[in-house]
């Protein structure tokens, strides 16, 4: 069975950009165990001199020169999608995997002719109405990108959705016959972390935005600190925002945080890796997610997590085993939390190894390979 999957792929595994090029490259690795697939990778770059096609360890990846930037999702009416359906259909696929509902992928799924199942990895609509300074013109393209994006769902054989939360975003899906549930899958490499904990140290890793609310965690840091002196938060993961990181840097010299918080940047896989070691705890304080990568890669290296309860994180996380769940923006609550795990080893170290326990059930590569294959099977032999 021939299948292409469709979506941003990295073009270096030692920088993953993200949830989804994560999802999409460790489900791609798993699946090459599957000696009845041909799978072939078709990804759009916009910093390729010319199309690149390559064979990846049984993997054939294709890499389209895209006169886009990279994470510009304004792809809807490019004229390069005859040129992507042309290769897709010369492909013949049996089944095609988009990824991303906002992204250019499902259309040219849809051109092949193939049976198409779309993979859903946030609430874009959600996302979208909480950026900062709405006009007119951003709400009107809001409504017209939100329902071409129910018209995609209706147009698809199949929905993945990596976290029950969508279906309920979504009513479009309460209609919908094959809807598959495959949780964001975790590298192996995270299940080897050994452990070298510094106490007090607290981990963010995402990117720096106002959906993130790393303003929220700085207050509750200020917090921590006086009865944590030693805490530490690192703060790992791309600007997605110059004007709201110069927000949270005044914010830092106002209360004289400087000591306790530390930027990292973008980091390597290898570098996550040894920040997720070092860590007591992981925290987010989102507005809105769907189902964070960074919370099953905190749970598999045996780390507990502490978060804002929105979207899909109670779906993740059980509260008072695995970590806290904290109503969103009440800063007190979390500065609380965070406490009560940096203070008390026993609770810590009983979290991690319920985390651990949990992220072996449910958020290896292996596991979301084998739910990804079923869908496949099914679908094509529907057709």
């Amino acid at each position: 069975m021939r299948v292409v999957i469709a979506g941003d792929y990295p073009a270096d595994p030692a920088y993953i950009r993200g949830g989804v090029e994560a999802v999409l490259y460790h489900t791609v690795q798993a699946l090459r165990h599957y000696r009845d697939l041909d799978v072939h990778v078709l990804t759009i770059e916009s910093d390729l001199p010319c199309d690149q096609t390559v064979n990846e360890d049984g993997i054939t990846v294709h890499r389209l020169m895209a006169p886009w930037p990279r994470g510009n999702r304004e792809v809807l009416f490019s004229p390069d999608h005859y040129r992507l359906g042309r290769l897709l259909r010369a492909l013949k696929p049996d089944v095609v995997h988009a990824h991303g509902l906002d992204r250019a992928y499902p259309l040219v799924g849809f051109s092949s002719g193939a049976p198409t199942l779309i993979s859903i990895h946030g609430v874009a609509f959600l996302e979208r109405r909480l950026e900062p300074h709405r006009s007119l013109k951003s709400q009107l393209r809001d409504w017209v990108l939100t329902t071409m994006e129910v018209a995609r769902l209706r147009r698809s054989q199949g929905v993945f959705v990596i976290n029950p939360y969508i279906r309920d975003c979504y009513p479009t899906l309460a209609n919908k016959k094959e809807i598959f549930v495959v949780e964001n899958p975790v590298e192996a490499s995270y299940f080897n972390v050994v452990s070298s904990e510094i106490p007090g140290r607290i981990l963010f890793v995402g990117h720096i935005d106002p959906r993130k609310d790393i303003l929220l965690l700085l207050k509750a840091m200020a917090i921590v600190c006086r009865q944590v002196p030693h805490a530490m938060l690192h703060v790992a993961g791309n600007v997605r925002s110059q004007e709201y990181q110069a927000q949270l840097y005044r914010y830092i010299e106002q209360d004289n945080l400087a000591g306790n918080v530390k930027f990292l940047g973008r980091v390597t896989n290898q570098e996550l890796l040894d920040e997720y070691g070092a860590c007591s705890v992981l925290a987010l304080s989102s507005i809105e997610e769907t189902a964070p990568v960074v919370i099953g890669q905190a749970m598999a290296a045996g780390k507990p997590v502490v978060s804002t309860a929105v979207g899909g994180i109670p779906h993740m996380i059980e509260e008072g085993v695995t970590g806290y769940l904290v109503p969103g923006r009440e800063v007190e609550t979390l500065a609380a939390r965070l406490i009560q795990v940096l203070t008390d080893d026993d609770l810590r170290h009983a979290m991690g190894q319920a985390a651990r326990q949990v992220a072996d059930a449910r958020f290896t590569p292996e596991a979301a390979a084998a739910r990804t294959y079923a869908a496949y099977q099914q679908v094509a032999h529907a057709a």
